[in-house]
């Protein structure tokens, strides 16, 4: 009976002890899940995560700020230590303020889209004067109301190889075509008379004018019987690049022919 009063007792207390820790542990399994969360009305638990399904409103009126955060941590390289940050879903702005209000106090961004604000013209100014365009000075452009700085050169010639103005001309070329001036007819000509000649009868004769002079050119030729008897026959007329030769027979009567040219005068002129 002692045996069975004692089994009894031992089998209660464990029953006892069993039970208390559940409570307990539910008790702080319960503490543990309500602290981590936190709902409308509840006072913002620092040091953890608030989540919240309803959106928070600050209102009041003070002569400052409302809210003052404060982060005295220097920040470690690679983590920075910011007073606040904020944090969007992607397409939605971090901030919004309302449209009257004004200029934010030690706001400024220190670049636009990578580029300092000097790289930018302002609404009243100018940007900072470049010292080249396309790495050339001002100098090397045209002004408005002016020109601009006269080139050493155009196209690797001095300004002395072009006609100066309408009424002026150019320096003189030395070539034409890669040809001196003495190759060009200068439109002077003379005329030469050949020695007369006396042809034998019944024989052909040639009769031969003297060349023109050295780089002249023959143009045209002629002659003239200085006795004519009638008494021949024309053979052949040749004009040469500087002299006229004309070939004729004679009859019976041995008769003088004098043969002329007429030559264009080329540098040097006669």
């Amino acid at each position: 009976m002692k045996k069975v009063a004692r089994t009894v007792m031992w089998v209660g207390r464990a029953t006892v002890f069993t039970v208390g820790l559940a409570v307990t542990l539910a008790l702080m399994i319960g503490v543990a899940t309500t602290a981590l969360a936190a709902v409308p009305g509840d006072p913002l638990k620092l040091g953890r995560i608030n989540a919240l399904d309803a959106a928070s409103t600050l209102v009041g009126s003070v002569n400052g700020p409302m809210l003052t955060i404060e982060n005295n941590s220097p920040g470690s390289r690679g983590a920075p230590a910011p007073a606040l940050s904020l944090d969007a879903q992607s397409g939605n702005p971090p901030l919004v303020a309302n449209p009257e209000a004004g200029t934010a106090r030690n706001f400024s961004a220190d670049e636009l889209d990578g580029l300092d604000h000097d790289a930018f013209l302002r609404a009243n100014g100018k940007a900072n004067d470049a010292n080249l365009l396309d790495g050339k000075d001002s100098t090397g452009f045209l002004t408005t109301a002016g020109k601009a700085a006269d080139s050493e050169k155009l196209d690797g010639k001095d300004s002395t190889s072009f006609a100066n103005g309408t009424n002026g001309k150019a320096n003189d070329a030395d070539r034409l075509d890669g040809l001196n001036s003495s190759s060009f007819w200068t439109g002077e000509r003379y005329g030469l008379l050949g020695s007369p000649k006396t042809g034998t009868p019944f024989a052909e004769t040639f009769s031969e004018v003297g060349s023109c002079d050295p780089g002249d050119t023959a143009i045209y030729g002629g002659y003239r019987f200085l006795d004519n008897n009638g008494d021949h026959e024309i053979v052949r007329e040749t004009l040469f690049s500087d002299s006229f030769m004309v070939s004729w027979s004679n009859g019976s009567v041995a008769e003088t022919l004098e043969a002329n040219v007429v030559c264009a005068d080329f540098p040097p002129l006669r």
